[in-house]
C-alpha cells in the first residue's frame, strides 16, 4: 500500500534489496528515468519511440502528455508486456492530471473544475479523488499535481494554481495531495521552490528568482504536512540570493536547491523529480540531464537523451563511491515506490 513509502519496514527494505540485487546496472540506470509519449506529432514523441526505449530497458517509466484515454490504457497494456522481461519489476505510468489540464491532456476525460474555480477544501478533495480514480482504471499511477505556485505568474501558473493567497494554496495543496494517495494515486508538488512570483515560462526560456525564495513556506508546509510521495523542482534559477543562488543554473541541476534546501533542510525524503528536461530553460545548461542526477534528483523527467543517461548512470555505479551510493538510493526508492504500488510482482 502507497502509506508504508514511508514506513520503517525491514521487511519492505528486503524485499527492495532483493529486487535492486537481480536488476541489471543497466535495469537500476532505468528505474531514475522517466520518458513521455503523445498522441500531438509537434510533441515529436510517438508511441514506436516509447516502446523502444522499453524494449531495451532504458526507462522504468512513462509519462502519458497528451492523447486520448482509450488509446493511453491500450498502449499501457502493451507496454506491461514488455516492460523489464525476466524480472519482476513493471513500469510506472503518470500523467499531468492537474484539475485545470486534467481534461486536455486525457481527451475523453470528464472534466473538473479548473484549480482556481475550487473554492471550498471539499470541491478539491472531490476534484483529487474523481482524477485519481480516472486514471488509476487506465493504469496510471502517478499525478504530477497538485500546482502550489502562487497563480501570480500569468505565463504558465495562471488559473492552473489555487489562488494567490499562500494559506488557500496550503490547505488545498495538502487536501489534493491526501485525496489523491488516499486512492492509491501518487501525488507530486510542484514547482519546487515556486514557479508562481515570477515573471515567464520555463517552457520558452530562463526564469529567474530574484532574490529571496517567496513561495518557499508555502512549499515547507505542503511538504510537511501532508507527506507527498514525490516533489517536482522547476527550472527557475535564482540569483541574488546569498543562501539559494543556483550559480546561473535552473533549480533542477542544482545541489544547492536539491540537496542543500529540499533533502537536508527541509528534511524531505521522498522522490525528488525534475520538471521536463527538455523545456527551454535548459537550452544553455550542457549535459542537463546528468547534471540533475548529480545534484541529486531521484528521477529525471523527459530527458533529452534517454539513452545517453541511461548509460551515463551505469558509468557512475562503478565510479565514484559517494555518487554510487546517491544512485543506489534514489535506485531504491524507486523500486520501494513500485512495490508500494503493487509494480513488483
Amino acid at each position: 500500500m502507497l502509506e508504508d513509502f514511508y514506513s520503517s519496514s525491514k521487511t519492505l527494505d528486503s524485499i527492495v534489496q532483493v529486487e535492486y540485487d537481480r536488476l541489471t546496472v543497466k535495469e537500476r540506470a532505468a528505474q531514475l528515468i522517466m520518458d513521455a509519449t503523445s498522441e500531438a506529432a509537434a510533441a515529436g514523441l510517438p508511441f514506436a519511440r516509447a516502446e523502444k526505449l522499453v524494449a531495451d530497458s532504458l526507462i522504468g517509466g512513462l509519462l502519458f502528455l497528451k492523447g486520448k484515454k482509450d488509446l493511453f490504457q491500450q498502449q499501457i497494456k502493451k507496454l506491461d508486456s514488455i516492460s523489464l522481461p525476466g524480472h519482476k519489476t513493471q513500469l510506472v505510468y503518470s500523467c499531468d492530471c492537474e484539475p485545470t489540464l486534467f481534461h486536455k491532456k486525457l481527451i475523453g476525460a470528464l472534466p473538473v473544475k479548473a484549480a482556481s474555480d475550487l473554492k471550498e477544501l471539499e470541491e478539491v478533495q472531490h476534484a483529487a479523488e474523481a482524477i485519481a480514480s480516472s486514471i488509476k482504471m487506465m493504469g496510471i499511477q502517478i499525478n504530477f499535481a497538485p500546482v502550489a505556485d502562487l497563480a501570480l505568474n500569468k505565463a504558465v501558473i495562471n488559473n492552473r494554481s489555487f489562488g494567490n493567497n499562500p494559506a488557500d494554496i496550503m490547505q488545498k495543496s495538502i487536501a489534493f495531495v491526501k485525496s489523491t494517495q488516499t486512492q492509491q494515486v501518487v501525488s507530486c508538488v510542484k514547482h519546487f521552490p515556486g514557479h508562481g512570483a515570477v515573471a515567464g515560462d520555463t517552457h520558452k526560456g530562463q526564469v529567474y528568482i530574484d532574490g529571496a525564495l517567496t513561495e518557499l513556506e508555502t512549499f515547507r508546509l505542503v511538504i510537511s504536512r501532508s507527506a507527498p510521495v514525490m516533489v517536482m523542482v522547476g527550472h527557475m534559477t535564482v540569483r541574488n540570493n546569498p543562501f539559494y543562488g543556483t550559480k546561473g543554473m535552473p533549480c533542477s541541476v542544482s545541489s544547492i536547491i536539491i540537496k542543500k534546501l529540499l533533502k537536508t533542510e527541509l528534511g524531505y525524503q521522498g522522490i525528488v523529480v525534475t520538471d521536463a528536461m527538455r523545456m527551454s530553460a535548459l537550452d544553455r545548461t550542457p549535459e542537463a540531464d546528468w547534471k540533475a542526477i548529480e545534484a541529486g534528483a531521484d528521477l529525471v523527467l523527459m530527458p533529452r537523451n534517454a539513452r545517453l543517461l541511461n548509460s551515463r548512470i551505469v558509468n557512475a555505479f562503478s565510479g565514484n563511491a559517494e555518487l554510487g551510493k546517491q544512485l543506489e538510493a534514489s535506485v531504491k526508492k524507486m523500486l520501494r515506490l513500485k512495490f508500494c504500488l503493487g509494480n513488483i510482482k
